[in-house]
C-alpha cells in the first residue's frame, strides 16, 4: 500500500470497519431476501399498546403465511444525537453514529407545493412546535424547493433546531396555478372573444398547468429518492413528516384499489415510483403527510380573489365560479385521498383539514416513537419485480395496526440509470447519501499550496473558468461491504463503481469536475484482505485560487445504484500540510 494510503487507513479504515460489522462474504449478493416490517399498535383511544409478543401477530405475504425470524419492541427514550465520527483535519466521512433503538424524525418543509402565505403560517407553527418539543427527540429539517436541501441533520439539540428554524426564510412558489386572478382566457372571454378562441386558450392553459404539475411531481420524486438514500445509513425507524400545501401525486403505490398493478394510473412515473418506493421501504421510512394549508376554503369565496366571475356569454355553459368551486372540491378529495394512501402504504398517519400544524407534528412524532419490528424470509423467493402485499393481524381486533403494506421483490442487480442517480448526490448542499460509507483525505497537493496556471489532468472546467488554480489530492477508501461483487467467468469477483469529484462556488455554480468509472477485480482471498484495508483510489482536482469553494465527492455502485457522498469546504483544508509531508 502507498505510504499516503497507509496514513489514511490508520485514521479511517479501522474505525469504519470496527463500527460497521461485516460477515465472511458480505459483498456477494447471494443471501436470501429478508423483509423488515415496523408496526405501530394503538388501542381504541389512540394509545400505544406495549408488551405484545411475536406469537400475537399473524403475518402473511400475498395471503401466504410467513414465519417471523426476529421480533423486537422499541420504546421511545432519550438518546444521543446522530453524530459524525470526530476526524483529524483534512479527513472527512459520511459515516454517522446513532443508537439503533431510537427513532429519527425528519421534518420536510415542502416549498415547491406550498403557497407563500401558507409557508408563513407553517414557519410560525414549526417554531411553536420546537418550543415545546420533548427533550431527547431526534429531529432533522429538510426543505424541498427546486431541489432538496438540508437545513439541519438529525440532532437532539433543541436550542440549535430552534435557531435553524428561526433563521429559515420562506420562498414564493412559481409552479402552482394562480387561482385568485383571471387567466388570459378569462380576460379574452370578458372582452367578447369568440368561443373558439377562448376554447383554444383554455386548452393551452390546461397544457401549461399539466406541464407544471409534471415538473412538480418529478422534483418531488427526486427529493424522496435523495431522502431514501440519505436515511438508509441510519439504523431504526424514520418518521418523515411531510408538510405540504398540496400533494400532486401519491408517490407510493396503492395495493388496495389496484392490486394487480398499483401504478397503472401513474404510467408516466412508474419506473421512478418503483425505485423511490423501494428506497424508502428499505430505509424504514414511515410517511406522515401534514396539510400545510390547514382548513381550506374554496378560492371562489376568498376575500383576496380578484376574478371577475362575469356571466358567461353562452348560458348553456356553467359559470366560472361553479367550475372553480367544483375543481377545488375535487382537488381536496383527491389530495386527502393521496395523503391517506401515503400514510397507510408506509405505516404512517395523515393529518389534513387542521390549522393546528404544531399539534399535528407533535402527534406524528409521538405516534411513531413506539413500535415493533418483525423480520421474515418470504416463502416466495422469486425476484421478478412484482408487488408483494403484506398483511399483519392481531387476535384483538380492537387494536389498530399501522405498517407498510407491501414491497417490490426486485433483484439487487438492476441496471443503473447513472445520470439520474448521480444528479441528486452531486448537488451542492444536498443530503449526503450513506448507502455507501466512504472516507476521504483532502489536502493541498504541494507544500505552501502554490497557484498554478493550468488545471490538473483530466479535470473538466466549466466554460469561462480560468486560472490561477490550487491543486488538491483526494485519497478515498470505500468500505467493500457496501459494494456488490459478482462472480466472473474465472474465479475472480468483480465490482464497478463511478467516482465523481465536483467543485462548486458558494453560490452553487459548478466550476470544475472529473468523473471516472473504476473496476475492482479480486480472488476470494484478495477480497478478504480488502475487507481490512478497504478499496482505495486517488484523484487530483483543481480549485480556483480566489474565492469560497466546496468539493463534492460521490461514489456510485453501478450494479446496485447505491450512493455515498461527502462535502468538503475548501477553506477547511486550504492551509493544511500536504498529506505526503504529514506522514513523514
Amino acid at each position: 500500500m502507498p505510504r499516503a494510503l497507509k496514513y489514511l487507513a490508520a485514521f479511517i479504515v479501522m474505525p469504519l470497519l470496527a463500527q460497521k460489522p461485516s460477515t465472511d462474504t458480505p459483498t456477494l449478493k447471494t443471501a436470501a431476501r429478508l423483509v423488515l416490517v415496523d408496526v405501530v399498535v394503538t388501542d381504541h383511544n389512540g394509545k400505544v399498546v406495549h408488551g405484545l409478543k411475536a406469537t400475537d401477530f399473524r403475518l402473511t405475504e400475498d395471503n401466504a403465511p410467513q414465519v417471523p425470524r426476529n421480533f423486537e419492541e422499541h420504546v421511545a427514550g432519550s438518546s444521543d444525537q446522530v453524530a459524525r465520527i470526530q476526524m483529524p483535519p483534512g479527513m472527512f466521512t459520511n459515516f454517522t453514529t446513532t443508537p439503533p433503538d431510537n427513532v429519527t424524525n425528519i421534518l420536510l418543509i415542502d416549498r415547491l407545493n406550498t403557497d407563500q402565505i401558507d409557508q408563513v403560517h407553517l414557519h410560525r407553527q414549526l417554531v411553536t412546535f420546537l418550543k415545546g418539543a420533548t427533550n431527547g427527540t431526534r429531529i432533522g429539517i429538510f426543505v424541498l424547493g427546486s431541489q432538496l436541501s438540508m437545513l439541519q441533520g438529525p440532532i437532539t439539540d433543541l436550542t440549535k433546531l430552534r435557531a435553524v428554524m428561526q433563521s429559515a426564510r420562506t420562498r414564493e412558489t412559481i409552479l402552482k396555478p394562480d387561482q385568485l386572478h383571471d387567466s388570459f382566457a378569462d380576460q379574452m372571454e370578458n372582452m367578447g372573444a369568440s368561443p373558439a378562441v377562448v376554447a383554444s386558450l383554455r386548452q393551452f392553459e390546461a397544457q401549461t398547468n399539466a406541464n407544471q404539475l409534471d415538473l412538480r411531481v418529478k422534483l418531488t420524486l427526486a427529493a424522496m429518492n435523495q431522502l431514501g438514500r440519505y436515511l438508509s445509513g441510519l439504523p431504526g425507524r424514520k418518521n418523515l413528516v411531510w408538510l405540504s400545501g398540496s400533494f400532486p401525486l401519491n408517490v407510493f403505490p396503492s395495493s388496495i384499489q389496484l392490486p394487480d398493478n398499483p401504478f397503472v394510473t401513474m404510467a408516466n412515473y412508474e419506473s421512478e415510483l418503483r425505485k423511490t418506493t423501494s428506497l424508502l421501504a428499505q430505509a424504514q421510512v414511515a410517511v406522515y403527510p401534514v396539510g400545510a394549508a390547514g382548513l381550506r376554503v374554496s378560492p371562489v369565496f376568498e376575500a383576496e380573489n380578484n376574478k371577475s366571475y362575469a356571466n358567461r356569454l353562452h348560458s348553456s355553459q356553467p359559470s366560472r365560479a361553479a367550475i372553480d368551486n367544483s375543481d377545488f372540491q375535487a382537488t381536496i378529495v383527491a389530495e386527502n385521498d393521496t395523503m391517506n394512501q401515503m400514510a397507510e402504504s408506509t405505516g404512517g398517519r395523515a393529518f389534513h383539514d387542521t390549522n393546528g400544524l404544531a399539534e399535528a407534528v407533535a402527534s406524528a412524532l409521538t405516534d411513531g416513537a413506539d413500535y415493533y419490528t418483525l423480520t421474515y424470509t418470504p416463502t416466495n423467493t422469486k425476484t421478478d419485480g412484482g408487488y408483494r402485499k403484506i398483511k399483519l393481524q392481531l387476535a384483538n381486533s380492537a387494536y389498530t395496526l399501522r405498517y407498510r403494506r407491501g414491497y417490490f421483490a426486485s433483484s439487487t442487480n438492476v441496471a443503473a440509470q447513472t445520470s439520474a442517480a448521480m444528479l441528486g448526490a452531486t448537488s451542492l448542499g444536498a443530503p449526503e447519501p450513506t448507502e455507501i460509507f466512504l472516507k476521504s483525505a483532502v489536502f493541498p497537493a504541494s507544500a505552501g499550496n502554490p497557484e498554478e496556471a493550468e488545471a490538473a489532468p483530466h479535470n473538466l472546467l466549466a466554460a469561462n473558468v480560468a486560472g490561477p488554480f490550487q491543486r488538491y489530492t483526494i485519497d478515498t477508501i470505500v468500505n467493500p461491504t457496501d459494494l456488490a461483487f459478482e462472480h466472473g467467468d474465472d474465479d475472480n469477483v468483480r465490482a464497478s463503481f463511478d467516482v465523481a469529484v465536483l467543485v462548486y462556488s458558494a453560490e452553487g455554480v459548478l466550476m470544475n469536475h472529473l468523473i471516472n468509472q473504476l473496476h475492482a477485480s479480486a480472488t476470494q482471498q484478495e477480497l478478504q484482505k480488502d475487507m481490512q484495508q478497504g478499496i482505495q483510489f486517488h484523484e487530483e482536482i483543481s480549485v480556483p485560487a480566489k474565492g469560497d469553494y466546496f468539493l463534492r465527492i460521490v461514489v456510485h455502485d453501478v450494479a446496485t445504484d447505491k450512493m455515498g457522498a461527502i462535502e468538503v469546504p475548501i477553506d477547511s483544508v486550504r492551509t493544511l500540510t500536504p498529506l505526503h509531508a504529514a506522514e513523514k
